[in-house]
């Protein structure tokens, strides 16, 4: 599990239009970042879950400041077994 998280974004967006916001975001951390994600898919508690390859990759993302995966809106990543910071599936 160490090779999980959670990902939140702002501004927040429509709940409807999350999933489309999950699959930007899984495409921005493959195809400009490089990072080879395992697994992605919603959860109750941020936008999405992710599992990447490995632990330092994993590690790298969540103590990052964000990421700008759209041109508007910034992605940031927490351990998957922290508590929720404001997921926006609830």
């Amino acid at each position: 599990h160490e090779s999980y998280m959670l990902a939140d974004i702002e501004p927040w967006v429509p709940k409807d239009d999350l999933d489309g916001h999950l699959l930007q975001i899984r495409n921005h951390l493959q195809n400009e970042l490089g990072v080879m994600v395992t697994h992605c898919s919603p959860h109750p508690f941020g936008v999405g879950f992710f599992i990447v390859r490995s632990t330092l990759t994993r590690d790298t993302l969540v103590e990052a400041f964000g990421f700008h995966y759209n041109g508007v809106n910034v992605v940031k990543f927490r351990n998957h077994d922290r508590g929720s910071i404001g997921g926006q599936r609830m």
